[in-house]
């Protein structure tokens, strides 16, 4: 478990929460202006570890474009043309639009609208593919632990 610290800033006081992640390092999330959000935070991340869903944060601030290429790295089990395939979809459509984005700034109504905008112009085999690409690397985030499984 987890403790709730408060501390004075220039602004006031604020709260710090301490706790464990589940491989036992001590790490904390400070600034809450409250110390009932504080308390609300501990919970949420003692919830988390004990359903086994707990992500570590810095885990989950990784670039899209990063998760991409190693997802890509680990596509030996397809065709060739598969594989060039994948590439040219990475390059062309999924890393111009997501690559700088943060895994944990993806959001599935995004997808879903980029999805539908992709739509409008691709026919609809390009679209399923690029579909695809998309849900194998947010799948493989989620079995790396950078992401949680509530797409």
């Amino acid at each position: 478990m987890g403790s709730v610290k408060s501390y004075e800033t220039a602004a006031g006081k604020r709260y710090r929460v301490q706790y464990r992640t589940p491989d036992h390092r001590n790490t904390m999330k400070r600034g809450f202006t409250t110390k009932r959000a504080a308390e609300l935070f501990l919970a949420s991340v003692e919830i988390s570890k004990v359903k086994g869903e707990w992500v570590d944060p810095s885990k989950a601030r990784t670039p899209l474009s990063a998760v991409a290429e190693e997802w890509f790295s680990a596509q030996v089990q397809v065709k060739p043309t598969t594989r060039s395939g994948y590439r040219f979809h990475l390059d062309k459509y999924v890393l111009p639009r997501w690559g700088s984005t943060r895994l944990v700034d993806v959001r599935h109504g995004d997808v879903q609208a980029w999805i539908g905008d992709l739509s409008q112009v691709l026919g609809p085999s390009m679209v399923r593919q690029i579909h695809l690409v998309v849900a194998g690397i947010l799948r493989y985030a989620i079995r790396d632990g950078r992401l949680t499984n509530t797409l």
